[in-house]
């Protein structure tokens, strides 16, 4: 059975070393620390810079992490992908006459129309008049109104020839709808072929002794009563309202748009910015333009967010002096990431604005628009067809940020060499550490085997134990002898 015990007469072999703890107070040990929390420093600075989404502008992303999320597999309610959609007929625009159909007539209303039977049927007049003359009649009637009502005056030959020409279509409508009465007699009876025909008399009268009156003051130097002001009113609401129904969700620009796309442009530019904020309804979010086109057609509403982008583009030829105007990419406050496009017709100033040849240019600046909700537009994105509200407006409210932010960025050439040349300081100083760490490790290795050499080889120098205890005895009786001298 194998002893523990070493047995006597044989060295006892000394086991291996442990290096000694570190001396924290010498400055081999307190520069190793040193340079591990340099180290440990480094690393979250670099780890604090990498959140800050600025520093990956340079390689194209406008938002960290775009690539790597996940689609949601159920749309959202503010889906914005275009749809699908037949183009609606002209039976579901109230008192619009188009295409090849039979002319609409007063006594053929559907269930949503209004009671007002004389006033359904100088809807469908003016209708008819707006539609019978050329875009640029239109657009000439138009300016000629809103002059009058500011005061301004038409030359007097123009006016008689406009004034005749409406007229003429007038006289066109009553004639038709008379025409129509008179073939659809079996339709109707007595009495309501009777009423008809009254209606149609009282167009007659209203024309010649309301609408015509005002339009020949118009067209003079005589200043008008509250009532004929209010009579070129309501013409020109009339007008508006035509124009507006030819507005449709879910498409490009159109050219019958632009009609009401200038009316409504010319009404920004000539009201004063404080009161467009005044008369909008309030702030409108992304889902109620999108999802309520209908509801928003034609209304101020105020939109708030931050612009992503200006665009500047030429305005098509008009006569409202517009030569061009802003396109900004909205991300709505509080809403999803689908944009608001606005068009404005100025920028504040100091604002980025897009400089020749440019015609974008990239900013994140927070404004606040009062303008007039147009459509749902159809543009192109990257990845494919979208929809997107399209408010006009005057003059954008800018809040710019109280930190001036460089428009700069940093080269990214030396972004990488920064970044290369700190991780290699650091691999550096590891592995400084680490070697020297090493080399202490292996001298205090090399003087423990020197020691435990340099004892076994002087070992037979040493006494014997038996012989030192024959000497301790030995010792021991000389001691007694002297102390105890024998007795003679």
């Amino acid at each position: 059975m194998p002893s523990s015990v070493t047995p006597p007469g044989v060295p006892e072999r000394p086991g291996p070393r442990r290096a000694p703890p570190p001396d924290y107070f010498s400055r081999r040990v307190q520069f190793k620390i040193f340079l591990l929390v340099c180290v440990f420093m480094l690393v979250v600075v670099m780890m604090e810079k990498a959140r800050d989404p600025s520093m990956y502008a340079w390689m194209g992303f406008d938002r960290v992490g775009e690539a790597t999320r996940t689609p949601d597999s159920t749309p959202s309610p503010s889906e914005n992908r275009v749809p699908v959609q037949r183009e609606p007929s002209t039976g579901e625009i109230p008192g619009l006459v188009q295409g090849p159909r039979r002319p609409e007539t007063p006594w053929q209303r559907p269930a949503e129309r209004p009671m007002d039977r004389l006033g359904q049927a100088e809807t469908l007049a003016w209708n008819h008049v707006w539609t019978a003359l050329r875009r640029a009649d239109r657009d000439t009637l138009n300016r000629w109104l809103e002059r009058a009502q500011t005061g301004g005056t038409l030359d007097r030959t123009s006016g008689k020839a406009m004034i005749a020409q409406l007229a003429k279509h007038w006289s066109s409508f009553l004639k038709q709808q008379g025409q129509l009465l008179t073939q659809q007699r079996e339709q109707l009876n007595d009495e309501g072929h009777k009423e008809w025909t009254g209606i149609l008399d009282q167009l007659q009268t209203l024309w010649s002794e309301t609408y015509e009156p005002a339009l020949e003051l118009a067209a003079s130097d005589v200043s008008l009563s509250p009532p004929q002001h209010q009579t070129l009113q309501n013409v020109q609401d009339r007008i508006a309202e035509f124009a507006i129904t030819k507005i449709r969700d879910n498409t490009l620009h159109r050219a019958v748009e632009q009609e009401a796309w200038f009316h409504l442009l010319d009404i920004l530019q000539r009201t004063p910015e404080p009161l467009l904020q005044e008369r909008s309804t309030g702030n409108a979010s992304y889902l109620q333009l999108f999802q309520q086109p209908g509801e928003y057609r034609a209304k101020l509403v105020t939109v708030r967010g931050s612009a992503r982008m200006i665009s500047r583009f030429p305005a098509p030829r008009n006569q409202y002096g517009i030569d061009h105007y802003y396109r900004i990419t909205l991300k709505p406050m509080g809403g999803p990431d689908n944009p608001i496009l606005i068009y404005a017709l100025g920028l504040p100033g100091q604002f980025p604005v897009p400089r020749e040849p440019e015609i974008h240019v990239n900013v994140r600046e927070e404004i606040e628009c009062a303008g007039y909700f147009f459509k749902r537009l159809v543009f192109r994105s990257r990845d494919g067809l979208r929809t997107a509200p399209l408010v006009l407006a005057k003059l954008p409210r800018w809040y710019p940020s109280p930190v001036t932010r460089s428009v700069s960025r940093p080269n990214p050439i030396w972004v990488s060499v920064g970044v290369v040349a700190c991780l290699a300081t650091a691999i550096s100083l590891a592995w400084l550490a680490y070697k020297r760490t090493q080399r202490v490790a292996s001298s205090h290795q090399r003087s423990a085997n020197q020691t435990l050499s340099l004892s076994i080889a002087d070992d037979d120098l040493v006494t014997a134990p038996l012989e030192t205890l024959h000497e301790l005895a030995q010792a021991d009786r000389d001691t007694r002898s002297i102390e105890n001298p024998p007795r003679h």
